[in-house]
């Protein structure tokens, strides 16, 4: 990732980036790569637990309301397709 934030600001990229990943797999040193004046936030799911300090540019996002959706579905015999199709357009789950 953090390569990958050089590549991009060498190859035109404006300097207000957003690194983002499913799972925050944040080893040990990662904070250090990917403080960069150019990211602006890093964001990731809470599907991995989260240790360490404060970090102001990590933001973790809850998958628990794509989980709770889809186990109503299938509790109702429904379509978990349609659950996905609704959050490509935003909705609410």
């Amino acid at each position: 990732m953090a390569a990958s934030v050089t590549a991009l600001l060498q190859a035109g990229a404006r300097p207000e980036l957003i690194v983002a990943a499913t799972h925050g797999l944040l080893l040990p040193g990662s904070r250090d790569k990917l403080h960069h004046p150019a990211v602006c936030e890093v964001l990731v799911t809470d599907t991995v637990a989260r240790t360490g300090g404060e970090w102001p540019h990590l933001r973790v996002v809850s998958i628990a309301p794509l989980v709770a959706g889809a186990l109503r579905r299938f509790l109702a015999d429904g379509s978990i397709g349609d659950l996905y199709r609704g959050a490509e357009r935003g909705a609410e789950i």
